[in-house]
Formats: structure tokens, sequence, C-alpha cells
């Protein structure tokens, strides 16, 4: 191999090398340093731990999922129902407020229509008072007596309807009735007296039950 040879060979090698280092440069070198073992530790707690708050997480969804939803939807449901009857029952409250008067009226109609039912009785004794007034006239004391019969049962029922001094009025005629039986045939004169007190006690009664 001559010189000049030589020389064109160790140009190309120079030039290799020039190449190679080149190459070097523009490739990052890895170092040939291996992880410590505190480096992989630390990297095992940070997966451990992103583990952990992904499992937390989908816990906390379940848990939303299965029992705080349900809860919720079933509360709202109880206060939407509690407000339909609080409405209802404001409604029931007005109404009854509203009912108030009339019922306070049927009461003083009732009061009214048993009042008159007892004048109507009262009425009826009346008239059979009459008609044991006339028979006594007439000597007729077997209807005299059939009359006052009447008299007393309608006494005892009218006396059943009444309460206080009313009551008392009623009781004290039942007690005459019963006087005016044994009257009749001894001294017919103070039967016809007795009579015409009680007719004016039932007419001052009848007055008290139904103001006309």
């Amino acid at each position: 191999m001559n010189t000049s040879q030589e020389e064109e060979l160790s140009a190309r090698f120079d030039g290799l090398e020039v190449e190679k280092d080149q190459v070097r440069e523009a490739v990052p070198q890895r170092s040939g340093k291996q992880p410590g073992r505190g480096s992989r530790f630390l990297r095992s707690c940070l997966f451990w731990s992103v583990g952990l708050l992904g499992i937390f997480a989908l816990g906390i969804a379940a848990t939303w999922v299965l029992q705080v939803r349900p809860r919720a939807s079933q509360l709202t449901k109880i206060e939407r129902e509690n407000s339909t009857l609080q409405v209802q029952v404001n409604e029931l409250q007005t109404q009854v407020e509203e009912m108030r008067p009339l019922e306070e009226e049927n009461v003083k109609l009732e009061a009214d229509v048993q009042a008159k039912a007892q004048a109507l009785l009262i009425f009826g004794i009346i008239e059979d008072i009459y008609t044991a007034q006339l028979a006594l006239v007439e000597k007729e004391i077997k209807d005299a007596r059939a009359a006052l019969t009447n008299v007393g049962d309608d006494l005892i029922r009218l006396e059943s309807e009444l309460s206080g001094a009313e009551r008392e009025v009623v009781r004290d005629l039942s007690n005459r009735v019963e006087l005016v039986l044994s009257e009749m045939e001894r001294d017919p004169e103070a039967a016809l007296q007795d009579l015409d007190i009680m007719l004016s006690t039932l007419i001052t009664l009848k007055g008290s039950l139904v103001q006309e």
C-alpha cells in the first residue's frame, strides 16, 4: 500500500469518527444508572394511592345510586304528599267555618221543630181537658175519666221531653190529674176548677215553648 492510499483511508476513518460523534450528540444518551429502591417505593405508593382513590370514588357513586338517591326521591315524595294534605286540611277547615253558621241554624231549626211538636202535644192535652169538662157538666163521669186518662199519658210523655222548671210544671199537672179523678164524683165543681187551672197552666207553657 502506498502513501497516498494510507492517507485516503486515514481521512475516511477520521470522517466516520466525526459522523459517529455527531450521531451521539443528536441521540440522548440513556443513563446507565438503574432507579434506586426509594424511587420504586414512591412509584408503588403513588400507584396504590391512585387505585384507592378510584375505589373510594366508585364507593361514593354506588352509595349515591343505591341509597342516597332513592331516599332523596322518597323524601321529595313525602314532602309533596304532605303539602297536598296540608292544602286539603286548609280547604276542610274553610268548609267547616263556612258551614258553622248553617250548623247553628240547623240546631236552631231542630230546637224549633221540637218545640212545635211539644206545643202540638199540649194542644192535644188541652183538647182532652175540654172534653173532660164537657163530660163532667153532662154528668158523664165515665167519659170524663177516659179523657183524663189520655191527659195523664200525654203529660208523662211531655215531661220526658222537657227539663228544668218546665218539667216541674208538667209533673205538677200530672199530680193534679190524680186529684181531679178523685174529685169527679164527690165534688164535680172542684174538679172543674182544677181543670180550669190546668188549662191556664198549659196555655202559658205552650207560649213559653213557641214564640208566635
